[in-house]
């Protein structure tokens, strides 16, 4: 359970929006998270009982893409790529001034840090809606 009180008539307009599409999973999932920032267990939970998609299917969703979040995340998401040319070009200097380890969010939901392997941009700093 989650330690919040998750309102989930929220659900109710979305649901009944795409009742009649097939294949609308993406979208209620999108606008699920959109909702509540995240993916709770208690969403996933009610959309897979009143749509009747198998939550199997929902998870297997919500894991496979990663603009899904299963946990609460920070306003901002610093990604700090770990890869050995951003080290030596300074990544850890970000981890120190953000004040955030790996995966941690801030008790004010601030920043949370994600470590990521090398990528094009070495660092990214992306704004959540909290």
């Amino acid at each position: 359970m989650s330690d919040e009180n998750i309102d989930l008539k929220l659900l109710d307009p979305i649901l009944e929006e795409y009742k009649t599409q097939k294949g609308a999973v993406i979208p209620i999932l999108q606008r699920a998270q959109d909702i509540y920032g995240y993916l709770p267990k208690e969403v996933l939970t009610s959309i897979a009982k009143k749509t009747g998609i198998p939550i199997s299917q929902l998870y297997g969703v919500v894991t496979f893409y990663a603009q899904f979040n299963l946990e609460r995340r920070g306003r901002h998401l610093v990604r700090i790529c770990d890869g050995t040319a951003c080290h030596v070009r300074g990544a850890p200097r970000i981890v120190e001034v953000v004040k955030v380890r790996p995966n941690e969010i801030t008790l004010q939901r601030e920043y949370i840090d994600r470590h990521i392997n090398a990528t094009r941009a070495a660092y990214s700093l992306d704004r959540q809606n909290a």
